[in-house]
């Protein structure tokens, strides 16, 4: 959300409730013990029962959960809760009616962005994926975008890239329509489809829900690829602000759920990529492969406190608000008490370097100057680059601009245009070799809604 929509709507801010309920942990879920830092790796393999396979019985040879219970042995037993204590803690359904509040007044003002000139198409039809990572089970609707000619004109016999994209707005607001921007230029400028995730919201629905919605929507699509032409050896994954956060998280959870369902262990370096073999490993036997993330200035290092992040912005009057910024951090990380924020699927930041290894070797990041998550980006970026990671890192920080930038109610935005160009022709060298250009930028204009 934009300093431009805030100020039109903040009016609304000391309306709502700032007070919830006092609860106790004897009241908490039970489902926050996924956050336990002695927890977090076997929930995550508890997760998979639901997949094809739950052979894999010994985490001791694998290399991820070797580097788990480092992690683990690290941590200090007086872990730091941000200053959150249990009286403090909200109700999840005094922050639920805040989070609707504003998820009306967000969707009011995506509504305009969608409506200035030029105008992006609308979505082409949906799909719904079934929850089977999550411990809570739902529907996923997956958003397409199609490029011109779909399905009959894909750029390389294999089918048509896809592009499997997450939106912002703290994990507690937004929708996956707010992206359209950016779906019309992926699926014009690279001939690639764009699916938009609609992953379930915080606070119904906190960390790690939504991470686990967008590894179902990537395996929705590797086991679909035929019907929906897609080459499942050129999946992008891309976001922005929260949604660039699980542009990170998602692949490594996806990783690891891959490596479950085969049923032994996998240790895959320089990409995330299901073995050419995999039918013969286990009973999951699709192909797939994460050619390249790119992000838009993501969240990533929740190890420290918003104060912390707000201090490292050159410009603290540009920082979100911090009525917003409170509100997703209670709804995501709910309830905090014993929550492990060095949880590599929260703070991808800090994740060990046996994790890391296994993100693809390229890697996009576009972050903005007056930001408060800017540094942790930097911090980021040095430690991708640097050995024993060695990715390619390809970067742009936005100078004199605020966080979410590229949403503003001025659908007519060149500088926008240009930074979307640039990626568009990044993931063209990418899925292609070649950054030139294929077709017009022009996004067509069309009022097409998605089909049930």
């Amino acid at each position: 959300m934009t300093g431009r929509m805030q100020r039109k709507i903040s009016s609304v801010a000391g309306k709502l409730s700032r007070t919830g309920s006092k609860i106790s942990l004897k009241s908490a879920p039970s489902s926050a013990s996924l956050m336990s830092s002695k927890t977090a790796a076997s929930n995550t393999t508890s997760s998979t029962n639901t997949s094809p396979s739950t052979s894999y019985k010994n985490p001791a040879l694998d290399p991820m959960d070797e580097a788990q219970d480092k992690l683990d042995g690290e941590l200090e037993t007086d872990k730091k809760l941000d200053n959150v204590k249990a009286s403090k803690v909200r109700s999840r359904w005094s922050l639920a009616l805040e989070a609707k509040t504003w998820r009306r007044l967000m969707a009011i003002g995506m509504y305009m962005h969608t409506l200035a000139h030029p105008r992006p198409p609308g979505p082409n039809f949906t799909r719904k994926a079934k929850s089977t990572v999550s411990t809570t089970p739902g529907d996923i609707p997956l958003i397409f975008y199609t490029p011109p000619g779909y399905p009959n004109s894909p750029t390389q016999e294999e089918g048509y890239p896809v592009i499997v994209n997450f939106h912002g707005g703290g994990f507690t607001i937004g929708a996956a329509t707010d992206d359209c921007r950016w779906a019309a230029s992926c699926s014009q400028l690279v001939n690639a489809i764009v699916v938009s995730v609609e992953y379930r919201l915080a606070p119904e629905y906190p960390f790690p829900t939504g991470v686990e919605d967008g590894v179902d929507a990537i395996f929705y699509l590797v086991e679909n690829a035929q019907e929906l032409k897609i080459n499942t050896q050129n999946i992008a994954v891309s976001g922005f602000s929260a949604g660039g956060n699980m542009a990170f998280t998602v692949p490594l959870r996806w990783q690891y759920e891959l490596r479950a369902r085969l049923g032994k262990p996998t240790h895959m370096e320089g990409n995330t990529e299901l073995p050419m073999n995999a039918a013969s490993r286990g009973t999951y036997d699709a192909q797939g492969r994460i050619a390249t993330i790119c992000a838009f200035y993501p969240s990533l290092d929740f190890t420290h406190t918003r104060e912390e992040r707000r201090a490292t912005n050159t410009r603290p009057d540009k920082c979100l608000p911090k009525f917003f910024t409170e509100l997703f951090d209670a709804s995501y990380l709910h309830p905090p008490i014993d929550l492990d924020r060095r949880n590599p699927y929260l703070s991808p930041g800090v994740a060990p370097d046996e994790m890391l290894r296994g993100l693809p070797k390229d890697i996009l990041m576009y972050t903005c100057e007056w930001d408060e998550l800017l540094a942790e980006a930097k911090r980021f970026r040095e430690r991708l680059e640097s050995t024993p990671l060695d990715k390619d890192v390809r970067w742009r920080m936005v100078e004199g601009a605020p966080h979410a930038w590229d949403k503003s109610v001025n659908g007519n935005d060149p500088e926008r245009d240009v930074i979307y160009e640039e990626a568009c022709a990044q993931l063209r060298r990418i899925f292609y070799g070649s950054e030139q250009p294929l077709q017009s930028s022009q996004p067509r204009e069309t009022t097409a809604q998605p089909s049930a």
